[in-house]
């Protein structure tokens, strides 16, 4: 495996663009609804949001085993 690669995949991330995504929302609310209550602008939580983000959640996960599995496999250490 290459030192590159596994560094960007292990720390790839989801972001809030993702899961803005996955909700059918924009971006600006998501941040929203991230705010404490008592500003004027915040936002509740989107309903499915659970749904969103266990999605998210297992896709990365499966991301993740994928590249444990790679990296048990390999005895290749390149740079």
């Amino acid at each position: 495996m290459h030192y590159r690669k596994t560094l960007h995949d292990l720390t790839d991330r989801i972001r809030q663009e993702d899961f803005a995504g996955e909700l059918g929302v924009s971006v600006s609310e998501v941040r929203q609804t991230a705010l404490p209550r008592t500003s004027a602008l915040a936002r509740p939580a989107p309903p499915s949001w659970q749904k969103a983000a266990e999605k998210l959640a297992s896709q990365k996960a499966k991301h993740f085993q994928k590249l444990a599995d790679a990296l048990a496999k390999s005895d290749d250490a390149r740079p």
